[in-house]
């Protein structure tokens, strides 16, 4: 599934540092709204981390993140199971 720790630190505005995953890809567009990085790669975690040294950028991811989370609230994820449950159902 989706990381919720992940998630939660978009919902919190905050840019995202984290492994190139299965899962964390899903919700991290690389140099969008965060940063990902080879597994097991320090120095490339150490790069990433300082680029968002630049308050500008983070900002912008910040607020990249907020917009994005919103489509996995829960109110969202209920109406697209909805249409789904609904095109099964005629």
């Amino acid at each position: 599934g989706l990381p919720v720790n992940i998630m939660e630190a978009m919902a919190s505005g905050l840019p995202v540092v984290c492994t190139d995953v299965r899962g964390q890809r899903e919700l991290i567009i690389n140099e969008k709204n965060g940063y990902l990085y080879p597994i097991d790669d320090e120095e490339e975690f150490c790069k990433k981390i300082e680029l968002l040294t630049e308050k500008t950028q983070r900002e912008i991811m910040g607020k990249n993140n907020i917009k994005d989370v919103k489509k996995y609230a829960a109110e969202s994820v209920l109406e697209e199971m909805k249409k789904i449950y609904e095109t099964y159902m005629r």
